[in-house]
């Protein structure tokens, strides 16, 4: 019986030590209201929401001026030249635009973190 309880102690502290090392990503997600590629992303972001811990920040740059804001300054900070949105940073991974190699290339770096 004190084997059991011994391992059942053991087993607690391996799951909660676990569970502390779990890390959430974040995700920095800069699109505009009406863009077909933005919406084509957050569907995406979406499925990734489900099945992996990451949280999601969201933020309309279109008309929202503190939004554009920070996403000049978010790209400038990862060196992006390019403009517009979909804009997506992924701790410290930035991606511009959206189409399947960027999805692959987003989900292999949540993957990575994970």
């Amino acid at each position: 019986m004190k084997k059991i309880i011994k391992y059942f102690f053991l087993f607690l502290l391996i799951f909660f030590i676990s569970d502390v090392n779990a890390k959430e990503i974040n995700i920095d997600f800069f699109y505009g209201n009406g863009c077909p590629i933005c919406s084509k992303e957050e569907k995406f972001l979406e499925e990734i929401e489900k099945k992996y811990d990451v949280k999601i920040n969201k933020y309309e740059t279109w008309y929202n001026e503190e939004n554009a804001k920070l996403l000049d300054e978010t790209k400038e900070k990862y060196n992006t030249t390019g403009r517009g949105v979909p804009y997506t940073v992924v701790e410290d991974n930035a991606f511009l635009g959206f189409n399947t190699t960027i999805s692959s290339q987003i989900e292999d770096k949540i993957k990575e973190l994970n």
